[in-house]
């Protein structure tokens, strides 16, 4: 008898055990359910704005309507042309208010105000939609979720609060890469940086790609990287989809107009996976000889060799060829190190340089 009442509160207990870790453990997995249903939106909707902006430098009217979830062509959604329509995705426990739709004419934003993205009852960003450039704000998860329907930014891209206030997050690529490269030496090509960062080839062009490695915190993450010349329509793992070492890979003869993208993703254990493109500028740097290092670098001593060795007095030292690539996994561009992935691209013009 003795040991069968033992027994029954052994397995009173391991219920009660079991009990607590569920409820403990099912909230934390619906919260990061619902942060990664943000970031998809905020993705999503950067990336149809970044559409219409690019289709409206080629002298067309185009246009992001968020009810539909839609990119148009036209003055307005009401005045599109529907057979030139394309819709785009969000998450269905996402919200958006704040401006209806934003309209581009040769690469201006005629419509400029707030657009909110709301998941939960914790978790919201604020996208403000400046003529020529968007930027993101990350409230704290702390402060109260409200329904905004302003059009008016709340706040200033330059400016950092304190800890508990919005963190503003620039989403453009630095401002003197934008635009048209054009050849600096016999064997370079000329490609144009798009505002979203995306690189478009203008001539057919040697592409290589070289990685001064990986120094993410966490030394088991195993941190991928994938390159597309589509504009993501298809991706090719790097480095034999080994972790990021100091390996070199090239590709030849990539075609004029040819969109490439770099994909980096992270993988600890079997629940975290997270990818980040390099057109998320609020994680990714993309620099070239001569650009001004981020805070987290300047002080060289803290810095892995193959990275320190390419930076002079808060300058950076490339080939006039070259491109760098740096991301950083977890945090956003107020705390980011962008370490976690450093690649090297190297542009050149098609056996110019053989």
């Amino acid at each position: 008898m003795l040991r069968s009442s033992v027994s029954t509160v052994e397995a009173v207990l391991i219920t009660v055990i079991v009990l607590i870790v569920t409820s403990l453990t099912i909230p934390l997995l619906q919260g990061y359910g619902l942060q990664q249903d943000l970031q998809q939106a905020q993705d999503e909707i950067l990336q149809a704005l970044s559409t219409a902006d690019r289709r409206s430098e080629l002298g067309e009217r185009w246009g992001v309507h968020f009810a539909t979830r839609t990119v148009y062509n036209g003055f307005s959604y009401t005045t599109r042309n529907p057979e030139l329509d394309e819709a785009f995705l969000i998450p269905a426990s996402i919200h958006v208010s704040g401006l209806p739709e934003v309209s581009y004419r040769s690469g201006v934003a005629t419509d400029t105000g707030e657009i909110v993205i709301v998941v939960g009852h914790n978790w919201r960003k604020i996208l403000t939609v400046g003529r020529e450039d968007v930027t993101v704000s990350e409230p704290s998860t702390q402060q109260q979720v409200e329904h905004h329907d302003t059009t008016t930014p709340s706040v200033m891209p330059s400016t950092i609060l304190d800890g508990n206030a919005e963190r503003p997050i620039a989403i453009r690529a630095i401002p003197d890469l934008r635009g048209v490269i054009e050849p600096q030496g016999p064997c370079s090509t000329r490609y144009r940086i798009e505002r979203d960062q995306r690189l478009m080839l203008l001539e057919k062009t040697d592409l290589t790609v070289t990685a001064l490695g990986s120094y993410h915190s966490d030394p088991d993450a195993q941190v991928r990287a994938a390159l597309s010349v589509d504009g993501g329509t298809t991706w090719r793992s790097l480095f034999g989809y080994n972790a990021i070492g100091t390996e070199t890979e090239k590709f030849s003869g990539v075609l004029p107009r040819s969109t490439v993208l770099v994909r980096i993703a992270i993988r600890q254990g079997w629940l975290f996976h997270r990818i980040v493109h390099h057109t998320e500028t609020a994680r990714t740097l993309l620099l070239r000889n001569g650009s001004p290092v981020p805070p987290s670098w300047v002080n060289t001593e803290t810095l892995p060799e193959a990275i320190s060795k390419r930076i002079s007095n808060g300058v950076l030292l490339l080939g006039m060829d070259d491109l760098l690539v740096a991301v950083d996994l977890g945090h956003d561009s107020l705390q980011a190190d962008y370490l976690d992935a450093v690649l090297v691209l190297t542009l050149e013009k098609h056996g110019a340089c053989r």
